[in-house]
């Protein structure tokens, strides 16, 4: 009887792990099928281009030892679509960390402008995900520099730059640059978003970690106010792209356990 009930558990659990793999490949699919329309499209005659002294972030563990910027797939039609929503019509958006430019082909595809940064160099050396379909829109730079976004040799400015996973990677002594830099790209209507996780992630054989600023919301949004911005409310049922157990990363879920992180909007004063 037990070796029977056994068989049985062990049988259900290859099917979640089969299913679970399956609704992988699949979302994988429509992904690279959303790639092909990319590359069909027409290309944008004016050009973008970012002006940075810095254009890796040398001393970011994201840059010594990646791990999210190189196995990070993160895509969200449904992001995007909250996003249109919001502002009633295509936007233009910078996605800071883009890791492999996934949430950049997102929006581009659904007829906005885009682009991503990236501090870390194994996109450009490696050619993967996107860093291949769409490299004209997707750069380096470390934003915890100076750095200026350029289109058609002007300065250019977006309606919505998020940073998904990224600000818990920021040394706190290098967070009021950062935010200097999207203030800089920023209208008076435009909306900085952010997940900002809460839990330690690191090297348990060198201690090496890629969480370096954990701290509490309360922190956040003092420091949010210290450096020129106001909380803005978040539309009920907005889909966020990460902190939300999206199934195209590993991704943790704030419903489900709100101790691991936060989402923010913010607006400049």
């Amino acid at each position: 009887m037990i070796r029977n009930f056994l068989h049985k558990v062990f049988e259900r659990i290859s099917r979640v792990f089969i299913l679970d793999e399956l609704e992988k490949r699949l979302d994988r699919l429509d992904a690279n099928i959303l790639d092909l329309k990319t590359l069909t499209m027409p290309k944008d005659n004016l050009e973008f281009a970012i002006l940075t002294d810095h254009k890796f972030a040398f001393k970011s563990q994201d840059f010594l030892n990646p791990k999210g910027s190189k196995n990070d797939f993160t895509r969200s039609s449904s992001f995007v679509g909250s996003v249109n929503g919001i502002f009633g019509r295509p936007i233009s958006y910078l996605d800071i960390g883009c890791a492999n430019g996934g949430l950049v082909n997102d929006f581009i595809v659904q007829g906005n402008t885009a682009i991503g940064i990236e501090g870390s160099e194994i996109g450009t050396a490696t050619k993967q995900d996107h860093w291949r379909v769409i490299p004209q829109y997707l750069f380096n730079a470390d934003v915890t520099k100076p750095f200026a976004v350029l289109r058609d040799s002007q300065p250019y400015y977006f309606d919505v730059i998020g940073a998904w996973e990224v600000l818990e990677h920021i040394q706190e002594q290098d967070l009021p640059i950062f935010f200097e830099n999207v203030l800089n790209h920023l209208t008076g209507t435009s909306i900085f978003m952010a997940s900002i996780a809460q839990f330690p992630d690191f090297n348990p054989t060198t201690g090496e970690a890629w969480h370096v600023t954990l701290k509490s919301q309360e922190w956040w949004f003092s420091f949010f106010e210290n450096c020129g911005f106001r909380i803005l409310e978040i539309p009920k049922n907005f889909q966020f792209p990460r902190g939300s157990g999206n199934a195209s990363v590993s991704d943790w879920d704030v419903n489900k356990n709100p101790n691991l992180g936060f989402h923010v909007f913010l607006a400049p004063k």
